[in-house]
């Protein structure tokens, strides 16, 4: 099943909160991730698939089951 970044949090039972207090950002930026993915750098991707105990590759290119990876959007700044 291909998850989101919001429903991997959700599923780890972490606030947005949590997650910008974890990747030292504020809150209203985290939440501006979860709606615009490919606004996230690859550091803080790698961040955030830490946090959520998942594979970069989880976060870069979500799975459907029985299909190939799907890219989730995300289009890495690299800074």
């Amino acid at each position: 099943m291909a998850l989101t970044i919001r429903q991997w949090r959700r599923a780890k039972e972490l606030t947005q909160e949590q997650m910008a207090g974890k990747l030292g950002i504020h809150v209203n930026t985290y939440q501006n991730w979860e709606e615009a993915p490919e606004k996230i750098s690859i550091g803080k991707a790698v961040e955030i698939a830490s946090i959520l105990g998942v594979s970069i590759d989880d976060i870069v290119f979500r799975k459907i089951k029985g299909e190939q990876p799907v890219n989730s959007g995300l289009a890495f700044l690299c800074h």
